[in-house]
């Protein structure tokens, strides 16, 4: 799991810290144990799919060549994912804004949805009478309106390492963003997606801080 940070006002020390992150998850109502014991993904099916572009083919095949390297490998796994999320999300948008739906409002929608690159999300917390800063680093997240308001509800971390098995770091950083947006009673339903651009872990957390298994 990606490691979630806070910071003391005014004094810190490391066991204090562990007690402070314990309550911050506590007060999200997502426990650390179920993190890993209750591990859901998405089940997406074949009518969901949308078609690579052969453009994306050839780019990623160009990445290969330029950097002298063979799939998978973890030199390719930052530009490979550049280029797989900008793709996509470019995809979605012309295919959405031909269809039907993009008569009733889907375009506008859609033009208010960017990528935005690594940044830290800091959350306050309250812990024993003292102000911390609960805080961790993501490294995509689909922003559909204001950033200061956390308005976003799809991040994407990002493994520099290729991945043997499924990966659970997203939830550190979706742990905050929901708990933000509970409190400020919006909509917290958040998904998530641990990648090295070869294999996908797709997790996602309802409204009611639950993990759902999407069988």
């Amino acid at each position: 799991m990606q490691p979630i940070h806070s910071r003391l006002e005014p004094d810190s020390s490391e066991d204090h810290e562990s007690e402070v992150l314990d309550d911050f998850l506590d007060a999200t109502v997502i426990s650390p144990s179920s993190w890993w014991s209750t591990k859901s993904t998405w089940r997406i099916g074949r009518d969901d799919r949308l078609e690579m572009p052969c453009s994306l083919e050839r780019l990623l095949d160009d990445y290969n060549l330029a950097l002298i390297a063979e799939s998978p490998n973890s030199q390719l796994i930052r530009p490979r994912l550049d280029a797989i999320l900008i793709q996509i999300l470019s995809v979605v948008k012309e295919t959405r804004q031909k269809s039907v739906n993009g008569k009733f409002g889907m375009s506008a929608i859609l033009d208010a949805v960017s990528w935005g690159s690594r940044r830290r999300l800091c959350i306050a917390h309250d812990f024993q009478g003292c102000s911390y800063t609960v805080s961790c680093s993501v490294d995509y997240t689909l922003w559909y309106g204001n950033q200061q308001d956390l308005e976003t509800n799809f991040i994407v971390v990002r493994s520099d390492v290729l991945m043997e098995d499924e990966c659970w770091m997203p939830l550190a950083a979706m742990s905050i963003i929901h708990y933000a947006r509970k409190k400020a009673g919006r909509n917290a339903e958040i998904y998530g997606v641990c990648t090295d651009s070869y294999k996908w872990t797709f997790l996602h957390l309802n409204n009611k801080s639950q993990e759902i298994d999407n069988d």
